[in-house]
């Protein structure tokens, strides 16, 4: 989806105004981005029918996505002031926002051209992205990680169950931080109730669910969906995400993977 109303605008406090003026007044708005809708919907578990899609409209995605890479993104503190017009509004959306920056980071940082390229056009394009890393019985602690992923021939072969994860049932591409090194992979993330591979003559069955659980699965992907296997994932995790990360969702930045990217 292109943007309509940012190409000529330039600094973070005339970004932010834009933004503002765009979503209205929450106090005394009807749409999505009112308090009232925000509320209601947040009784129900659910977002405010096009919130989404209007800050896609304004052009919000050209912001998770560095200059270099085709988007819009120069430094930290344009994206740190427009997180806080839309999380001072539904802090929902913006964590849906936030969890695909959380995918994302990892293929700006250390994937390969093709990677950048696939992940950068679908997040232009409106595409949203889970970051798999905590698990049911040690949260986001990297060093419980059970997740593995091995090679078999052509392919990534991985084994685990990731709970909860961000954007299951709505992103396109899903990060998992998976133990080889440890290494993290990335692909094309399955709706609710299809499968996102097969192996062998067997299906896996649904590989995301609506309770936002990837279930224990085995699940092969292309080889060249990983990143980082000859480095020290966890130490990288570490340093130079929650750096970068801090100004969007600090609480969750020492959560990051490294990525892989391909559709498969």
């Amino acid at each position: 989806m292109k943007p309509q109303r940012v190409s000529d605008i330039s600094g973070p406090a005339a970004l932010a105004a834009d933004l503002e003026r765009f979503l209205g007044d929450p106090a005394t708005d009807d749409g999505p981005f009112g308090y009232a809708q925000a509320v209601a919907h947040e009784e129900n578990g659910a977002l405010p029918p096009g919130a989404v899609d209007l800050l896609r409209s304004w052009g919000y995605p050209r912001y998770l996505v560095p200059e270099e890479f085709g988007g819009a993104l120069h430094d930290l503190e344009q994206l740190a002031v427009l997180t806080r017009v839309v999380a001072r509004r539904n802090m929902t959306v913006a964590v849906v926002f936030g969890s695909t920056l959380l995918g994302a980071v990892p293929v700006w940082l250390w994937g390969n051209a093709e990677q950048r390229a696939v992940v950068a056009r679908g997040l232009l394009d409106g595409a949203l992205v889970c970051c798999a890393v905590s698990e049911p019985d040690h949260g986001s602690d990297l060093a419980g990680n059970e997740t593995t992923a091995a090679r078999s021939g052509d392919e990534l072969v991985l084994r685990g169950e990731k709970w909860p994860v961000g954007n299951a049932v709505r992103g396109r591409f899903v990060t998992v931080y998976a133990t080889v090194a440890p290494v993290s992979v990335l692909g094309p993330s399955a709706k609710a109730g299809s499968p996102l591979a097969s192996a062998g003559s067997g299906s896996l069955g649904s590989i995301v669910t609506p309770s936002r659980r990837i279930p224990k699965s085995c699940v092969r992907l292309p080889y060249r969906a990983a990143v980082n296997l000859n480095a020290d994932g966890r130490s990288r995790l570490r340093r130079k995400p929650c750096r970068s990360l801090h100004p969007m969702c600090a609480p969750g930045a020492s959560m990051l993977g490294c990525a892989s990217v391909p559709h498969v």
